[in-house]
């Protein structure tokens, strides 16, 4: 059980990181829409920005409420957006050096080391997360037994009152 708790720090740890990157995040994008560079995808930038901001609140409060539906949406929300940016990046990566022919072994083993290592910080990430999920299940799982054994003694008082 020990163990468990540590997993709703993991995961606010996680989320304020995540606030603190998208902020910071959002502020150079600001920078990049008010100078007109690359306009479009600094607003399409900013926009995810700010939804990772909302879903890493989304996060916090599913943590400091137990309420599992809100860490599940967030699990599914970080799923999508990190499985979509990195086919997107990776094939992005690799179509700039096919048009730009800079197609070099070494080039191409820089991109899928970093897609690997991005892989990895996924896969912890969606530890901290299963962990978090796993310990709002075991919480409410105590409170279920809790609250039977309390309405088991009420029905004993209950009973040994009645029979006076």
């Amino acid at each position: 059980m020990a163990a468990l708790e540590k997993f709703a720090l993991l995961g606010k740890v996680y989320a304020y990181l995540n606030i603190f990157a998208a902020i910071y995040e959002s502020a150079q994008l600001m920078l990049k829409i008010a100078s007109g560079n690359q306009l479009m995808e600094s607003i399409i930038s900013l926009v995810l920005a700010l939804l990772w901001i909302i879903m890493s609140l989304v996060l916090i409060i599913g943590i400091n409420k137990q309420n599992i539906k809100l860490v599940k949406l967030h699990r599914t929300f970080f799923l999508v957006n990190v499985i979509v940016a990195m086919v997107w990046g990776t094939l992005k990566q690799l179509y700039a050096m096919l048009v730009n022919r800079q197609m070099r072994t070494e080039m191409v083993v820089i991109v899928l080391v970093v897609a690997f290592l991005m892989l990895v910080l996924c896969f912890f990430i969606l530890w901290i997360l299963n962990g978090t999920i796993k310990l709002i299940q075991h919480n409410d799982k105590m409170a279920k037994v809790a609250l039977s054994d309390v309405t088991s003694v009420e029905l004993i008082n209950q009973e040994t009152n009645s029979g006076k």
